[in-house]
């Protein structure tokens, strides 16, 4: 978890104790994956699902693994692959990119439960009483790890929508 700054390495919601599980990128059901091979060890959301609970990440995911067709949260080029609207959904970058759409539905990552968290996420950012300065400094701050070691919730999505205006 500290590593990933505490949030899902697929939809980055908070990840706590309680609430997370070592997610295997590669499944351990695959008789060539060394099941203790770090480098395939992630963190994820949902370590048991509550009642009426929606499954995504890695829950949902489970066993199921295409190299052609599941983006990896450990490629440097995997924010790319993905846009993010102001209403919380997440979709393709671009139109052929079947890996990015597989991997949107596969793990659930466009599920309401989801679209409307990072939707609450990106509300503050919208504020419009805040001044330029303010509103940099304030998507910079997001941006930025925190002391305790976390990042902020839906991190790429803020990004993704605020990041080149906080620059500006």
């Amino acid at each position: 978890m500290e590593e990933q700054g505490y949030i899902c390495c697929y939809c980055e919601r908070r990840l706590t104790d309680d609430d997370s599980h070592i997610e295997h990128f590669r499944p351990q059901s695959d008789p060539s994956v060394d099941p203790l091979d770090y480098s395939n060890m992630l963190c994820s959301c949902q370590n048991q699902l509550k009642q009426g609970e929606p499954r995504h990440c890695g829950n949902l995911k489970g066993n199921w693994f295409d190299p052609l067709l599941l983006v990896s949260p450990l490629d440097p080029a995997c924010e790319a692959r993905f846009t993010h609207t102001a209403d919380g959904k997440i979709r393709p970058a671009s139109e052929s990119d079947d890996a990015a759409r597989a991997t949107i539905e596969k793990l659930g990552l466009n599920i309401p439960k989801l679209n409307n968290l990072r939707k609450k996420a990106i509300e503050p950012f919208l504020d419009e009483t805040l001044e330029a300065r303010e509103f940099s400094l304030f998507v910079t701050g997001y941006l930025r790890k925190s002391r305790e070691g976390t990042f902020g919730e839906f991190w790429t999505t803020i990004n993704f929508l605020f990041g080149q205006l906080a620059a500006q």
